[in-house]
C-alpha cells in the first residue's frame, strides 16, 4: 500500500524506524521447548532478510535484539543467522523428531501479522517442524496467550515501549515477576522466561543512575537474552506515515505525529 500511495503526487509517504519488535513467543512451561537447543534451532529456521524483504515489502529490518535500535538501552547483539542445516543439527542433537507445534497469531493488529506465520510455518516445515498455525481475533489472542492454565505454545506478537526507553521493553517482557507460570504474575512475559541474572540485571538497570554502567548491563542482559532464546527473533517494522503535501510543520516521533498547521492555498 505504501508503494501505491508513493504515486500519489498529492502525499508525502515518510518511512522511519520505529520502535516495535515483532517476534514469536516461546511458551517455556511446555516441555517441547525446555531444551534450549530446541530454542535455538527455531531462530536459525528463520530467514528474516526473506521476511523483511517479501511479506514486509522492504519496510522491516531484522532484529538483532530484543530492543528496537531507536531505544535507549538497545545494545546490536547480533541476528540469528539464516542456517536450517544448523537448526537440523541442534534438534539431532537434542533427540528431537516429528516436532509438531501451535503457532498462534492475530490477523490484522500488526501490518502482515499472518501472512508473517505463514511464512514462519513454510520455514519451520523446511527443517522438519510441523507448525499449525491458528489465527485468532485480537481480543481472543490476548485471553488465550495471557491465561496461564492455557496450552498455548508459540504466538506472534509485537511491543513498543510506552516510555521510549529500554527498562519497559526488558522489565514486562523478561523479568520474572511478570511470568505468567508466577502466582503473582500480572505482567507480559508470557512465555514465562526466568533468568536470576537477567532478573538481576534488570533490576540494577533501574537503580543505575550512571549511564554508562546501565550500558553495561543492557549490553550483558541482551547477549543472555538472545543466547536463551525465550523467543523466535524476527523484525522491527518502519513507521509509514502518509501526510497531505499541504498539511506542514508535521513534527515525527517514533511514538506518536504531531500536526502543526495546514497550509491553505
Amino acid at each position: 500500500m505504501a508503494d501505491v500511495l508513493k504515486k500519489d503526487p498529492n502525499l508525502n509517504v515518510v518511512v522511519r524506524p520505529g520502535m516495535r519488535v515483532i517476534y514469536i513467543g516461546i511458551n517455556l512451561l511446555s516441555d517441547k521447548f525446555k531444551d534450549i537447543r530446541v530454542r535455538q534451532a527455531l531462530n536459525y529456521a528463520i530467514d528474516r532478510q526473506k521476511l523483511c524483504q517479501v511479506i514486509m515489502r522492504g519496510y522491516a529490518t531484522p532484529s538483532d535484539s530484543p530492543l528496537s535500535p531507536l531505544v535507549p538501552g538497545y545494545y546490536p547483539v547480533g541476528v540469528y543467522e539464516y542456517n536450517p542445516e544448523k537448526a537440523k543439527q541442534l534438534l539431532r542433537e537434542a533427540g528431537v523428531t516429528n516436532l509438531r507445534v501451535e503457532l498462534a497469531t492475530p490477523k490484522g493488529r500488526y501490518l502482515n501479522d499472518y501472512e508473517t506465520a505463514l511464512a514462519v510455518q513454510a520455514m519451520l516445515k523446511a527443517v522438519g517442524i510441523q507448525a499449525d498455525v491458528k489465527p485468532m481475533e485480537w481480543g481472543t489472542f490476548l485471553d488465550y496467550t495471557y491465561d496461564p492454565s492455557a496450552k498455548f505454545e508459540l504466538f506472534l506478537i509485537g511491543w513498543s515501549p510506552s516510555t521510549g526507553e529500554g527498562h519497559w521493553v526488558l522489565y514486562p517482557l523478561f523479568h520474572s515477576d511478570n511470568a505468567l507460570r508466577n502466582p503473582d504474575g500480572t505482567g507480559d512475559n508470557n512465555g514465562s522466561y526466568i533468568n536470576k541474572r537477567v532478573d538481576e540485571l534488570i533490576e540494577m538497570i533501574a537503580r543505575e543512575p550512571d549511564w554508562n554502567k546501565a550500558k553495561e548491563y543492557y549490553r550483558e542482559v541482551q547477549e543472555i537474552i538472545k543466547q536463551d532464546a525465550p523467543w523466535i527473533f524476527l523484525y522491527v517494522p518502519n513507521d509509514i506515515t502518509v501526510v497531505r503535501k499541504e498539511v506542514k510543520g508535521v513534527n515525527f516521533r517514533p511514538l506518536h505525529v504531531k500536526f502543526a498547521y495546514i497550509e491553505k492555498k
